[in-house]
């Protein structure tokens, strides 16, 4: 797994990421303000785990927290940490992941 990191790490790094990184961002700023995002979220039929950085300049932490509490979906906000923590602080994105998956029931077949 350490490998699989480390090469996801290596590509996130590339000159390519950071324009996917640009426009991942647009669209979300263009998601956030149409009408009818809530009725989208309420369509996800599987579990969610909210992560967010406290130091997101993009999307207030309060709005992770005011989804997830709307939509019984858990919030992890990691300390000085900015919009993209799988980037920003992968060991400790990956442990909360990893932590929340571990609790998981696996899908009925």
């Amino acid at each position: 797994m350490a490998s699989t990191l480390r090469t996801a790490l290596t590509r996130l790094a590339g000159p390519r990421s950071h324009r996917a990184l640009a426009q991942a961002s647009r669209s979300l700023l263009w998601a956030l303000r149409r009408r009818g995002l809530l009725s989208t979220y309420r369509a996800v039929r599987t579990p969610v785990l909210i992560v967010h950085g406290d130091r997101d300049r993009l999307v207030p932490v309060s709005f992770s927290r005011a989804l997830g509490g709307r939509l019984g979906w858990p919030v992890v906000v990691l300390p000085g940490v900015g919009h993209v923590p799988m980037m920003e602080a992968p060991d400790d994105f990956l442990r909360v992941a990893l932590d929340w998956l571990a609790t998981q029931r696996p899908a009925a077949a």
